[in-house]
C-alpha cells in the first residue's frame, strides 16, 4: 500500500473518538497531503462520520491528535478550527426564507468580529465560492427551493466562502439523483484540480470514489483495515472484506480509475470478525 504523503497538511496520530461507551475510531492515523484527495469508505456504523468530525474539531477525540497546518485542533477556538477545517455534513437544514448569497454569508463569520460588517474581502470570498460552484445566477433564489443538487452546491458555496485549509464532505451525494451526484462531484473535482484544495470526503458509491480520489482509507468498525490508491486498495478481496459482498474490479482504460461491479446476490449471510492487527485499546 502507499506511503504517507510528504508534507502532511492534516496529520492524526492514534486517534479515538467515543460517544459515551461506544468508541466509533479507535486508534486511527491519517496523513493528506496539501491538495490531496482523500475518501473515507467503510459500512455503515464504521466510524467515517466520526472520523471527519474529528478532523474538523467538531467532538473532542479521547485519545491522540490532529494537527492542520502544524496546528493541534484540540487547543485553537472555535473561528481557528472553521478557518482551517470546512466541514459539511450530511444533513443541512436551513431557515425558510434564506438566500443562496445570504448562506454563502454565512460562511464568512470566522474572518469577522462579532456584530463586524462585511467588508470587500467578504464580497469577494461569497462571490468566488458562488461562482465555483456554479450558483452565481442563483444567489438571489431561496434555499429552500432549490432542487436536491443545487442545494447541495449552495451549501458547498457556504464552506468554501469560509476559505478553509482542508475542506470535509460528508456523504455529499446522498439523497441525490445521478444527475446531480455527476454535478456536484464534478464540483468537488474542479475544486482539486483547478484550486488545488485538500479534501477528505465520505463516499458509498466505490465508482465515485475511484473517480476523484488520490488515496483510500477504508475503516471497519472504527479501526483502519487497508490504506493505499483506488487502484491498489480495491480488489475483490478488500471488498469482500469490508462489505461481505463478491466485486469484480476492472482496471481502468488508458490509465483511468478502476471500475467495480458489486455482486449483491453474493453477498454473506454471517460475516467473520475482522479486527486490524495493531488494533489497541482505548488509551
Amino acid at each position: 500500500m502507499s506511503a504517507a504523503p510528504p508534507a502532511a497538511l492534516v496529520s492524526a496520530r492514534e486517534m479515538y473518538v467515543g460517544y459515551g461507551r461506544k468508541q466509533a475510531v479507535r486508534g486511527v492515523s491519517l496523513d493528506v497531503a496539501a491538495g490531496e484527495t482523500i475518501a473515507l469508505i467503510g459500512p455503515n456504523g464504521s466510524g467515517k462520520s466520526s472520523l471527519l468530525r474529528a478532523l474538523a474539531g467538531r467532538v473532542p477525540v479521547d485519545g491522540g491528535s490532529v494537527r492542520i497546518g502544524g496546528r493541534d485542533i484540540a487547543r485553537a477556538g472555535p473561528r481557528e478550527r472553521a478557518r482551517a477545517a470546512g466541514l459539511l455534513e450530511q444533513r443541512n437544514p436551513a431557515p425558510a426564507d434564506l438566500t443562496v448569497r445570504e448562506l454563502a454569508r454565512y460562511g464568512r463569520h470566522p474572518h469577522r468580529r462579532w456584530f463586524e460588517r462585511g467588508g470587500e474581502a467578504d464580497r469577494d470570498a461569497v462571490d468566488w465560492a458562488l461562482a465555483h460552484t456554479e450558483m452565481l445566477a442563483d444567489e438571489d433564489r431561496v434555499v429552500a427551493e432549490l432542487s436536491g443538487g443545487e442545494a447541495q452546491r449552495a451549501w458547498l458555496a457556504m464552506v468554501l466562502a469560509q476559505r478553509p485549509r482542508v475542506l470535509l464532505l460528508d456523504e455529499p451525494t446522498t439523497y441525490l439523483d445521478i444527475a446531480h451526484q455527476a454535478d456536484v462531484l464534478e464540483v468537488v473535482g474542479e475544486l482539486r484540480r483547478v484550486l488545488g484544495m485538500t479534501v477528505v470526503l465520505v463516499l458509498h458509491d466505490l465508482n465515485h470514489v475511484a473517480a476523484v480520489a488520490d488515496r483510500v482509507l477504508a475503516l471497519y468498525e472504527g479501526v483502519a483495515l487497508a490504506t493505499g490508491t483506488p487502484a491498489e486498495l480495491f480488489t475483490p478481496e478488500t471488498i469482500h472484506a469490508l462489505y461481505g459482498v463478491a466485486a469484480e474490479v476492472a482496471p481502468g482504460v488508458d490509465g483511468g480509475p478502476p471500475r467495480i461491479h458489486l455482486d449483491h446476490r453474493a453477498r454473506r449471510d454471517q460475516r467473520t470478525q475482522r479486527t486490524h492487527p495493531d488494533q489497541k485499546e482505548r488509551p
